[in-house]
Protein backbone atom coordinates (compact mmCIF):
# COMPACT_ATOMS: atom_id res chain seq x y z
CA UNK A 1 0.00 0.00 0.00
CA UNK A 2 1.23 3.47 -0.88
CA UNK A 3 2.45 4.92 2.45
CA UNK A 4 3.42 8.35 3.72
CA UNK A 5 6.96 7.04 4.21
CA UNK A 6 7.13 5.98 0.56
CA UNK A 7 5.86 9.37 -0.58
CA UNK A 8 8.48 11.16 1.55
CA UNK A 9 11.23 8.98 0.08
CA UNK A 10 10.05 9.71 -3.46
CA UNK A 11 9.96 13.45 -2.74
CA UNK A 12 13.53 13.25 -1.46
CA UNK A 13 14.50 11.41 -4.63
CA UNK A 14 12.89 14.11 -6.79
CA UNK A 15 14.69 16.86 -4.86
CA UNK A 16 17.98 14.99 -5.25
CA UNK A 17 17.37 14.54 -8.97
CA UNK A 18 16.63 18.24 -9.47
CA UNK A 19 19.77 19.14 -7.51
CA UNK A 20 21.83 16.73 -9.58
CA UNK A 21 20.49 18.21 -12.81
CA UNK A 22 21.21 21.71 -11.58
CA UNK A 23 24.80 20.73 -10.85
CA UNK A 24 25.09 19.08 -14.28
CA UNK A 25 23.89 22.14 -16.19
CA UNK A 26 25.88 24.64 -14.19
CA UNK A 27 28.55 26.34 -16.28
CA UNK A 28 29.18 26.24 -20.03
CA UNK A 29 27.57 23.72 -22.36
CA UNK A 30 29.37 20.42 -22.90
CA UNK A 31 30.08 19.53 -26.53
CA UNK A 32 32.00 16.68 -28.13
CA UNK A 33 33.47 15.62 -31.47
CA UNK A 34 31.09 12.65 -31.64
CA UNK A 35 27.87 11.92 -29.80
CA UNK A 36 29.37 8.67 -28.48
CA UNK A 37 32.00 10.76 -26.66
CA UNK A 38 29.31 12.13 -24.35
CA UNK A 39 29.15 8.73 -22.67
CA UNK A 40 32.91 8.48 -22.05
CA UNK A 41 33.81 9.99 -18.70
CA UNK A 42 36.66 12.47 -19.01
CA UNK A 43 36.84 12.13 -22.80
CA UNK A 44 39.54 14.31 -24.34
CA UNK A 45 37.22 14.83 -27.29
CA UNK A 46 34.72 16.77 -25.17
CA UNK A 47 35.00 20.31 -23.90
CA UNK A 48 32.95 23.21 -22.55
CA UNK A 49 31.65 25.58 -25.21
CA UNK A 50 31.26 29.08 -23.79
CA UNK A 51 29.11 30.25 -26.70
CA UNK A 52 26.18 29.72 -24.34
CA UNK A 53 27.11 32.84 -22.35
CA UNK A 54 28.46 35.11 -25.11
CA UNK A 55 26.59 37.48 -27.42
CA UNK A 56 27.31 37.79 -31.13
CA UNK A 57 30.22 40.17 -30.65
CA UNK A 58 31.67 38.05 -27.85
CA UNK A 59 31.69 34.96 -30.05
CA UNK A 60 33.28 36.89 -32.92
CA UNK A 61 36.01 38.13 -30.58
CA UNK A 62 36.91 34.51 -29.74
CA UNK A 63 37.75 34.21 -33.44
CA UNK A 64 40.13 37.18 -33.15
CA UNK A 65 37.70 39.46 -35.01
CA UNK A 66 37.05 43.12 -34.33
CA UNK A 67 33.47 44.02 -33.46
CA UNK A 68 31.16 47.02 -33.34
CA UNK A 69 27.55 47.25 -32.12
CA UNK A 70 25.09 49.84 -33.42
CA UNK A 71 21.70 50.83 -32.03
CA UNK A 72 19.25 52.18 -34.60
CA UNK A 73 16.04 54.11 -33.95
CA UNK A 74 13.75 53.28 -36.85
CA UNK A 75 11.20 55.54 -38.50
CA UNK A 76 8.31 53.78 -36.72
CA UNK A 77 9.92 54.04 -33.27
CA UNK A 78 11.41 50.56 -32.86
CA UNK A 79 15.02 50.28 -31.74
CA UNK A 80 17.16 47.49 -33.17
CA UNK A 81 20.76 46.35 -32.86
CA UNK A 82 23.16 45.75 -35.73
CA UNK A 83 26.40 43.81 -35.19
CA UNK A 84 29.49 44.45 -37.29
CA UNK A 85 32.28 41.83 -37.24
CA UNK A 86 35.42 41.72 -39.34
CA UNK A 87 39.03 40.59 -39.39
CA UNK A 88 41.16 42.46 -41.92
CA UNK A 89 38.88 44.10 -44.49
CA UNK A 90 40.37 43.49 -47.93
CA UNK A 91 37.19 43.04 -49.97
CA UNK A 92 35.27 45.96 -51.39
CA UNK A 93 31.71 44.77 -50.68
CA UNK A 94 30.09 44.74 -47.21
CA UNK A 95 27.93 41.68 -46.52
CA UNK A 96 24.68 42.09 -44.57
CA UNK A 97 23.12 39.00 -42.96
CA UNK A 98 19.41 38.73 -42.09
CA UNK A 99 18.40 35.88 -39.75
CA UNK A 100 15.30 33.69 -39.74
CA UNK A 101 12.26 33.65 -37.47
CA UNK A 102 12.26 32.49 -33.84
CA UNK A 103 15.96 33.24 -33.55
CA UNK A 104 18.44 36.16 -33.77
CA UNK A 105 21.93 36.82 -35.21
CA UNK A 106 23.40 34.16 -32.91
CA UNK A 107 22.07 31.67 -35.46
CA UNK A 108 24.79 32.86 -37.86
CA UNK A 109 27.72 32.19 -35.50
CA UNK A 110 26.96 28.95 -33.61
CA UNK A 111 28.85 26.74 -36.08
CA UNK A 112 32.27 28.17 -35.18
CA UNK A 113 34.75 27.80 -38.03
CA UNK A 114 31.92 26.69 -40.33
CA UNK A 115 29.87 29.81 -39.58
CA UNK A 116 29.28 32.07 -42.56
CA UNK A 117 30.50 35.24 -40.74
CA UNK A 118 33.71 33.43 -39.77
CA UNK A 119 34.37 32.31 -43.34
CA UNK A 120 33.44 35.71 -44.77
CA UNK A 121 35.59 37.57 -42.27
CA UNK A 122 38.62 35.42 -42.95
CA UNK A 123 38.20 36.13 -46.64
CA UNK A 124 38.40 39.84 -45.95
CA UNK A 125 34.72 40.79 -45.94
CA UNK A 126 33.10 43.38 -43.71
CA UNK A 127 30.15 41.52 -42.13
CA UNK A 128 27.03 43.14 -40.69
CA UNK A 129 24.23 41.24 -38.93
CA UNK A 130 20.84 42.81 -38.27
CA UNK A 131 18.82 41.71 -35.25
CA UNK A 132 15.21 42.14 -36.30
CA UNK A 133 12.66 43.83 -34.03
CA UNK A 134 11.26 41.82 -31.15
CA UNK A 135 14.34 39.64 -30.69
CA UNK A 136 16.50 39.65 -27.55
CA UNK A 137 18.90 42.28 -28.91
CA UNK A 138 16.19 44.48 -30.44
CA UNK A 139 13.34 44.87 -27.98
CA UNK A 140 13.58 48.64 -27.66
CA UNK A 141 11.05 51.29 -28.66
CA UNK A 142 10.86 55.03 -28.15
CA UNK A 143 7.54 54.79 -26.32
CA UNK A 144 6.32 51.18 -26.10
CA UNK A 145 7.37 48.29 -23.87
CA UNK A 146 7.45 44.61 -24.96
CA UNK A 147 4.85 44.04 -22.24
CA UNK A 148 2.46 46.28 -24.21
CA UNK A 149 0.26 44.50 -26.77
CA UNK A 150 0.82 47.39 -29.17
CA UNK A 151 4.55 46.67 -29.28
CA UNK A 152 3.91 43.38 -31.10
CA UNK A 153 1.70 44.90 -33.81
CA UNK A 154 4.14 44.37 -36.65
CA UNK A 155 4.72 41.78 -39.38
CA UNK A 156 7.54 40.94 -41.74
CA UNK A 157 6.32 43.89 -43.83
CA UNK A 158 7.61 46.38 -41.25
CA UNK A 159 10.83 44.39 -40.87
CA UNK A 160 11.40 44.84 -44.58
CA UNK A 161 10.59 48.51 -45.06
CA UNK A 162 12.09 49.67 -41.75
CA UNK A 163 14.59 47.17 -40.29
CA UNK A 164 16.29 46.18 -43.54
CA UNK A 165 16.16 49.69 -45.00
CA UNK A 166 17.70 51.35 -41.93
CA UNK A 167 20.38 48.67 -41.62
CA UNK A 168 21.43 49.18 -45.23
CA UNK A 169 21.43 52.95 -44.72
CA UNK A 170 23.77 52.45 -41.76
CA UNK A 171 26.11 50.23 -43.77
CA UNK A 172 26.16 52.64 -46.71
CA UNK A 173 26.65 55.72 -44.54
CA UNK A 174 29.50 54.01 -42.66
CA UNK A 175 31.32 52.45 -45.62
CA UNK A 176 30.08 54.50 -48.61
CA UNK A 177 29.68 51.19 -50.45
CA UNK A 178 26.85 49.10 -51.81
CA UNK A 179 26.35 45.82 -49.94
CA UNK A 180 25.20 42.30 -50.71
CA UNK A 181 22.40 40.98 -48.52
CA UNK A 182 22.32 37.31 -47.52
CA UNK A 183 19.11 36.21 -45.87
CA UNK A 184 17.93 32.97 -44.30
CA UNK A 185 14.25 31.97 -44.13
CA UNK A 186 12.30 35.00 -42.80
CA UNK A 187 15.42 37.07 -43.50
CA UNK A 188 14.79 36.41 -47.19
CA UNK A 189 11.13 37.40 -46.87
CA UNK A 190 12.14 40.72 -45.33
CA UNK A 191 14.53 41.42 -48.20
CA UNK A 192 11.83 40.69 -50.79
CA UNK A 193 9.46 43.12 -49.07
CA UNK A 194 12.16 45.78 -48.98
CA UNK A 195 13.32 45.38 -52.57
CA UNK A 196 9.81 45.11 -54.04
CA UNK A 197 8.28 48.00 -52.07
CA UNK A 198 11.35 50.27 -52.23
CA UNK A 199 13.04 49.20 -55.49
CA UNK A 200 14.91 52.47 -56.09
CA UNK A 201 16.32 52.55 -52.57
CA UNK A 202 17.20 48.86 -52.87
CA UNK A 203 19.16 49.51 -56.06
CA UNK A 204 21.02 52.38 -54.41
CA UNK A 205 22.08 50.23 -51.44
CA UNK A 206 22.56 46.70 -52.81
CA UNK A 207 24.53 44.89 -55.47
CA UNK A 208 22.33 41.85 -54.96
CA UNK A 209 20.42 39.50 -52.68
CA UNK A 210 21.42 35.91 -51.84
CA UNK A 211 18.66 33.78 -50.31
CA UNK A 212 19.05 30.64 -48.22
CA UNK A 213 15.76 28.72 -47.85
CA UNK A 214 13.80 31.53 -49.58
CA UNK A 215 10.32 32.18 -48.21
CA UNK A 216 8.04 34.18 -50.47
CA UNK A 217 5.21 31.99 -51.64
CA UNK A 218 4.04 29.13 -49.40
CA UNK A 219 2.13 27.15 -52.01
CA UNK A 220 2.71 23.60 -50.81
CA UNK A 221 4.28 23.95 -47.36
CA UNK A 222 4.33 20.72 -45.37
CA UNK A 223 4.64 19.71 -41.75
CA UNK A 224 3.04 21.16 -38.64
CA UNK A 225 2.97 24.87 -39.47
CA UNK A 226 0.49 24.73 -42.39
CA UNK A 227 -1.86 22.86 -40.06
CA UNK A 228 -1.52 25.45 -37.29
CA UNK A 229 -2.01 28.25 -39.81
CA UNK A 230 -5.45 27.04 -40.88
CA UNK A 231 -8.30 29.53 -40.21
CA UNK A 232 -9.98 27.21 -37.68
CA UNK A 233 -6.78 26.79 -35.59
CA UNK A 234 -4.62 29.90 -35.89
CA UNK A 235 -7.09 32.35 -34.23
CA UNK A 236 -6.97 30.11 -31.15
CA UNK A 237 -3.15 30.13 -31.11
CA UNK A 238 -3.15 33.88 -31.64
CA UNK A 239 -5.70 34.49 -28.88
CA UNK A 240 -3.78 32.37 -26.38
CA UNK A 241 -0.55 34.20 -27.24
CA UNK A 242 -2.11 37.59 -26.54
CA UNK A 243 -3.84 36.34 -23.39
CA UNK A 244 -0.80 34.80 -21.76
CA UNK A 245 2.17 36.53 -23.40
CA UNK A 246 0.84 39.86 -24.67
CA UNK A 247 1.52 39.04 -28.31
CA UNK A 248 5.06 37.70 -27.84
CA UNK A 249 5.06 34.31 -29.55
CA UNK A 250 7.17 31.58 -27.87
CA UNK A 251 8.51 33.83 -25.15
CA UNK A 252 11.80 32.57 -23.72
CA UNK A 253 11.49 32.12 -19.94
CA UNK A 254 14.00 31.04 -17.25
CA UNK A 255 12.16 27.72 -17.00
CA UNK A 256 12.62 27.16 -20.73
CA UNK A 257 16.33 27.99 -20.48
CA UNK A 258 16.79 25.59 -17.57
CA UNK A 259 15.01 22.81 -19.45
CA UNK A 260 16.95 23.30 -22.69
CA UNK A 261 20.26 23.29 -20.84
CA UNK A 262 19.32 19.87 -19.42
CA UNK A 263 18.24 18.65 -22.86
CA UNK A 264 21.45 19.91 -24.46
CA UNK A 265 23.49 17.53 -22.25
CA UNK A 266 21.80 14.41 -23.65
CA UNK A 267 22.66 13.04 -27.12
CA UNK A 268 19.32 11.24 -27.28
CA UNK A 269 17.49 14.46 -26.36
CA UNK A 270 19.49 16.31 -29.05
CA UNK A 271 18.10 13.96 -31.66
CA UNK A 272 14.65 14.24 -30.12
CA UNK A 273 14.68 18.02 -30.43
CA UNK A 274 15.98 17.82 -34.00
CA UNK A 275 13.17 15.40 -34.85
CA UNK A 276 10.53 17.72 -33.36
CA UNK A 277 11.94 20.72 -35.23
CA UNK A 278 12.02 18.55 -38.33
CA UNK A 279 8.27 18.08 -38.10
CA UNK A 280 8.04 21.82 -38.80
CA UNK A 281 10.95 22.29 -41.22
CA UNK A 282 12.02 18.91 -42.64
CA UNK A 283 13.67 15.98 -40.86
CA UNK A 284 17.42 15.43 -41.40
CA UNK A 285 19.01 13.90 -38.31
CA UNK A 286 22.41 12.80 -39.64
CA UNK A 287 23.45 16.39 -40.24
CA UNK A 288 23.77 17.20 -36.51
CA UNK A 289 27.22 18.25 -35.28
CA UNK A 290 27.74 17.52 -31.55
CA UNK A 291 30.47 20.17 -31.35
CA UNK A 292 27.82 22.92 -31.42
CA UNK A 293 24.27 21.48 -31.61
CA UNK A 294 23.94 21.40 -27.78
CA UNK A 295 24.54 25.17 -27.76
CA UNK A 296 22.05 25.63 -30.61
CA UNK A 297 19.40 23.80 -28.58
CA UNK A 298 20.05 26.02 -25.58
CA UNK A 299 20.24 29.38 -27.35
CA UNK A 300 18.54 29.19 -30.76
CA UNK A 301 14.99 30.11 -29.82
CA UNK A 302 14.05 33.77 -29.59
CA UNK A 303 10.77 35.64 -29.51
CA UNK A 304 8.76 36.85 -32.45
CA UNK A 305 5.60 38.91 -32.73
CA UNK A 306 2.51 36.77 -33.23
CA UNK A 307 1.38 38.97 -36.13
CA UNK A 308 4.49 37.97 -38.10
CA UNK A 309 3.25 34.39 -38.11
CA UNK A 310 -0.30 35.59 -38.76
CA UNK A 311 1.05 37.20 -41.93
CA UNK A 312 2.81 33.97 -42.91
CA UNK A 313 -0.44 32.11 -42.23
CA UNK A 314 -2.25 34.43 -44.64
CA UNK A 315 0.41 33.86 -47.30
CA UNK A 316 0.12 30.09 -46.80
CA UNK A 317 -3.68 29.88 -46.84
CA UNK A 318 -4.13 32.53 -49.55
CA UNK A 319 -1.45 31.01 -51.83
CA UNK A 320 -0.15 34.46 -52.66
CA UNK A 321 2.73 36.67 -51.49
CA UNK A 322 0.60 39.61 -50.38
CA UNK A 323 0.63 42.37 -47.83
CA UNK A 324 -1.11 41.91 -44.49
CA UNK A 325 -4.86 41.26 -44.59
CA UNK A 326 -6.62 43.55 -42.09
CA UNK A 327 -10.10 42.39 -43.12
CA UNK A 328 -12.38 44.14 -45.60
CA UNK A 329 -12.76 47.44 -43.73
CA UNK A 330 -9.14 47.50 -42.58
CA UNK A 331 -7.92 46.81 -46.09
CA UNK A 332 -9.98 49.69 -47.47
CA UNK A 333 -8.44 51.94 -44.83
CA UNK A 334 -4.88 50.78 -45.48
CA UNK A 335 -4.93 50.02 -49.21
CA UNK A 336 -8.13 51.65 -50.55
CA UNK A 337 -9.28 48.21 -51.72
CA UNK A 338 -11.02 45.20 -50.17
CA UNK A 339 -8.11 42.78 -50.52
CA UNK A 340 -4.43 43.24 -49.68
CA UNK A 341 -2.24 43.92 -52.72
CA UNK A 342 0.35 41.38 -53.79
CA UNK A 343 3.98 42.37 -53.39
CA UNK A 344 5.29 43.56 -56.78
CA UNK A 345 8.01 40.90 -57.11
CA UNK A 346 8.83 41.86 -60.69
CA UNK A 347 9.77 45.35 -59.45
CA UNK A 348 12.83 43.96 -57.62
CA UNK A 349 15.65 45.63 -59.49
CA UNK A 350 18.77 43.90 -58.13
CA UNK A 351 20.10 40.38 -58.83
CA UNK A 352 18.60 37.63 -56.64
CA UNK A 353 20.23 34.21 -56.17
CA UNK A 354 18.46 31.36 -54.37
CA UNK A 355 19.66 28.22 -52.60
CA UNK A 356 16.96 25.60 -52.01
CA UNK A 357 16.80 22.22 -50.25
CA UNK A 358 14.80 19.27 -51.58
CA UNK A 359 13.55 18.32 -48.10
CA UNK A 360 12.60 21.83 -47.02
CA UNK A 361 9.02 21.78 -45.73
CA UNK A 362 8.61 25.57 -46.00
CA UNK A 363 10.79 26.90 -48.82
CA UNK A 364 9.75 24.12 -51.17
CA UNK A 365 10.93 23.73 -54.74
CA UNK A 366 7.46 24.61 -56.03
CA UNK A 367 7.15 27.80 -53.98
CA UNK A 368 10.70 29.05 -54.44
CA UNK A 369 10.79 28.33 -58.18
CA UNK A 370 7.53 30.24 -58.69
CA UNK A 371 9.00 33.23 -56.85
CA UNK A 372 12.19 33.02 -58.90
CA UNK A 373 10.26 32.76 -62.16
CA UNK A 374 8.19 35.82 -61.17
CA UNK A 375 11.33 37.94 -60.85
CA UNK A 376 12.27 40.19 -63.73
CA UNK A 377 14.64 38.19 -65.95
CA UNK A 378 17.40 40.76 -65.36
CA UNK A 379 17.19 40.02 -61.61
CA UNK A 380 17.50 36.23 -61.90
CA UNK A 381 20.99 35.43 -60.69
CA UNK A 382 20.91 31.68 -60.09
CA UNK A 383 18.52 29.10 -58.67
CA UNK A 384 20.58 26.43 -56.90
CA UNK A 385 19.18 23.14 -55.60
CA UNK A 386 21.15 21.21 -53.00
CA UNK A 387 21.82 17.74 -54.35
CA UNK A 388 21.43 16.14 -50.91
CA UNK A 389 17.85 14.85 -50.99
CA UNK A 390 17.54 15.23 -47.20
CA UNK A 391 18.69 18.88 -47.02
CA UNK A 392 16.04 20.67 -44.95
CA UNK A 393 15.12 24.18 -43.85
CA UNK A 394 17.30 24.22 -40.74
CA UNK A 395 20.32 22.75 -42.55
CA UNK A 396 21.04 26.17 -44.05
CA UNK A 397 21.87 27.40 -40.55
CA UNK A 398 23.28 24.46 -38.56
CA UNK A 399 24.23 21.51 -40.79
CA UNK A 400 27.68 20.01 -40.26
CA UNK A 401 28.00 20.12 -44.05
CA UNK A 402 27.56 23.91 -44.21
CA UNK A 403 30.86 24.33 -46.13
CA UNK A 404 29.19 22.98 -49.30
CA UNK A 405 27.29 26.28 -49.39
CA UNK A 406 30.33 28.52 -49.04
CA UNK A 407 31.95 28.11 -52.47
CA UNK A 408 28.76 28.71 -54.49
CA UNK A 409 27.89 31.60 -52.17
CA UNK A 410 31.24 33.24 -52.90
CA UNK A 411 30.72 32.58 -56.61
CA UNK A 412 27.41 34.46 -56.44
CA UNK A 413 29.05 37.29 -54.50
CA UNK A 414 31.72 37.65 -57.17
CA UNK A 415 29.12 37.51 -59.94
CA UNK A 416 27.11 40.28 -58.30
CA UNK A 417 30.23 42.37 -57.78
CA UNK A 418 31.10 41.96 -61.46
CA UNK A 419 27.55 42.50 -62.69
CA UNK A 420 27.04 39.02 -64.13
CA UNK A 421 24.83 36.05 -63.18
CA UNK A 422 24.46 32.33 -63.93
CA UNK A 423 20.97 31.04 -64.53
CA UNK A 424 21.07 27.78 -62.53
CA UNK A 425 23.30 25.59 -60.40
CA UNK A 426 23.24 22.18 -58.78
CA UNK A 427 25.25 22.00 -55.58
CA UNK A 428 26.83 18.67 -54.73
CA UNK A 429 28.59 17.47 -51.61
CA UNK A 430 31.40 16.14 -53.78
Amino acid sequence: MYSLLTMRWELKYVVFLIFALAVEVKGSIKVCKKYSDFYISGSKDCWRNNYDVLDVSGIARTWGFKTENYSLILDDGYIITVFRVYNEITQNTPIVLGHGSLTNPLSWVFAGNNSLPYVLGNRGYDVWMVSFRGTAYSKGHVSLSPTDHKYWQFTFHQMGIYDVKSTLDLVHNTTNKKAIYIGYSMGTTNSYVYCSMLPDHCKQRLLGVISYAPVGYLLDAKGVLPILWQPFIWPIVKGLTYTFFGGEFLKVTPAYQFLTKIVSASPLANYGVAFLVGLFEGIHLNTLDPSYIPVVIYRWLDSIGIEVYTHFAQVCVGKNFSQFDYGKLGNIEHYAQEYPPAYPISDISVPVAMFVGRNDYLATLTSSSKFYDTLNSTSQCGYAILEDSKWSHYDFAIAKTLPILHRPTFDRIKDMEQGKCNASLLISEQ
